[in-house]
């Protein structure tokens, strides 16, 4: 595929001295992705991180949500290189 891929990540906590602390590491846009490099980050971050999967050719405001057919084939896409 020669698509390109915006991959949001969800902020994590983790408990430090008593308080619930934001991990920076985690969290944030991963733009103008290849499908391998999205495979590769979500299965070193995990599923559970990902907030979104957006659709990225570089140009702003024409990024769209994937549908449920390309999620399915993403999730898939993952599932295959565990």
């Amino acid at each position: 595929m020669d698509k390109l891929y915006a991959v949001k990540l969800k902020k994590t906590q983790v408990l430090l001295k008593g308080r619930m602390r934001d991990v920076q590491g985690l969290m944030g846009h991963n733009t103008t992705k290849s499908l391998d490099e999205v495979v590769k980050l979500i299965k070193e971050k995990g599923i559970g991180c990902v907030e979104t999967i957006r659709h990225d050719d570089k140009t702003p405001r024409n990024t769209r949500q994937l549908n449920r057919n390309e999620i399915l084939e993403m999730w898939k896409a993952v599932e295959r290189n565990k």
